[in-house]
């Protein structure tokens, strides 16, 4: 997520993204925060999915803002059809368009210029 691209320079992070994906950006000290990471494995609800969540934070010395990168790896273990796989594809694809949707609020969404599904 590059605020400069969207227009957002200057726009505070906790404005951007939900506060329980920033971490320490989301505090008083946020502000001084350099080098950000954060890496979650979450079991999906249909208990043989996963999803591995990466977050990664960086302030260069050229931008006071900096970037953040969203990553979402979605797998399942073991093996399945190929009617299943394209299946389990269809899952992952809406899961992963509601995580990030849960991660970011509406004035993120609204810069990025969401286009109808």
């Amino acid at each position: 997520i590059d605020k400069a691209a969207l227009g957002l320079e200057g726009t505070p992070w906790s404005e951007l993204l939900q506060p329980q994906f920033l971490g320490l950006l989301s505090s008083s000290v946020g502000q001084h925060v350099l080098l950000h990471e954060s890496q979650s494995d979450i079991r999906l609800a249909d208990d043989v999915s996963l999803v591995k969540l990466r977050i990664k934070f960086a302030r260069g010395e050229e931008s006071n803002d900096g970037s953040l990168t969203f990553d979402s790896d979605f797998f399942r273990r073991g093996e399945m059809t190929t009617d299943g796989a394209l299946s389990q594809l269809d899952y992952f694809h809406e899961r992963a368009f509601r995580l990030f949707r849960w991660a970011i609020t509406d004035r993120l969404h609204q810069a990025m210029e969401p286009s109808p599904l």
